[in-house]
C-alpha cells in the first residue's frame, strides 16, 4: 500500500509516517535546499530524536549547532530549545524524526502542513496568527516557542485561540487537495 505523504510548498518539506502508537511518532522527512525550519521552540513532554539518513541537517540544541551526516542522530530532551534545517544550497535532506510520547503531534504536524498546502500559511509556512493560536490552544501547552516566558504564551494562546475559535478558525485542518485525493482512491477502490 502507497504511503500517504504530507507536503509544505512553502517550508520545501515533505514527509510521510513510518510508525504511530501513544508511545512515539516516527516519521520520515525530506527537506530541500533552501528549506524553512520551525521556529525555534521546546516541547516540555516530549523528547525528540533526529537520524540523518541521507544528506546533512542542521539541528540547534539550547543554542549550540549540530551538524549532522549519514547515520548520525541526536535526542532533544524534554524542554530543550531547538530547532533544525538543511544547510545544503543543492542537495536534499533525508532524515527521520522521532516524538516520544507521541502526544498529538501528527496531527498538529498534519494540520500546518495541509494549511500550507492549500497556500493558508504566511511567508514562512506557519498557520496564520488566529489560526495558529487556536491549534496550539488545542494542543494545551505541548508546544512553545523558545524565549518568551512560558505564562505569558500560555495567556496570548487561550486569548487569541478563542477569538480564533469565535471566528471560526478549527483546531485541525485537512487540505482540499487530500480531500478529493481520498476521494478518488475511495471511489477507484470501490471500483475494484
Amino acid at each position: 500500500m502507497e504511503q500517504e505523504e504530507w507536503v509544505s510548498p512553502t517550508m520545501k518539506s515533505r514527509f510521510v509516517i513510518l510508525e504511530r502508537s501513544n508511545e512515539k511518532l516516527r516519521l520520515e522527512l525530506t527537506d530541500a535546499p533552501g528549506d524553512i525550519g520551525p521556529p525555534e521552540h521546546l516541547h516540555p513532554g516530549q523528547e525528540e530524536e533526529f537520524l540523518v539518513i541521507e544528506g546533512t541537517l542542521m539541528v540547534k540544541v539550547d543554542g549550540v549547532d549540530h551538524r549532522l551526516g549519514n547515520g548520525e542522530r541526536i535526542l532533544v530532551q524534554k524542554g530543550q530549545a531547538h530547532t533544525f534545517w538543511n544547510p545544503s544550497a543543492t542537495e536534499p535532506v533525508r532524515f527521520q524524526n522521532e516524538h516520544r510520547p507521541a502526544l498529538g503531534f501528527e496531527r498538529f504536524l498534519k494540520t500546518v502542513y495541509d494549511l500550507d498546502r492549500d497556500g493558508l500559511s504566511d511567508e514562512k509556512g506557519q498557520p496564520r496568527l488566529l489560526q495558529l493560536m487556536t491549534i496550539l490552544k488545542a494542543r494545551g501547552g505541548e508546544e512553545f516557542l523558545a524565549g518568551p516566558p512560558r505564562l505569558l504564551q500560555r495567556i496570548t494562546v487561550f486569548l487569541l485561540g478563542t477569538l480564533g475559535e469565535l471566528r471560526g478558525r478549527r483546531p485541525f485542518y485537512v487540505s482540499s487537495a487530500r480531500r478529493h485525493e481520498r476521494h478518488e482512491r475511495h471511489e477507484r477502490h470501490e471500483q475494484t
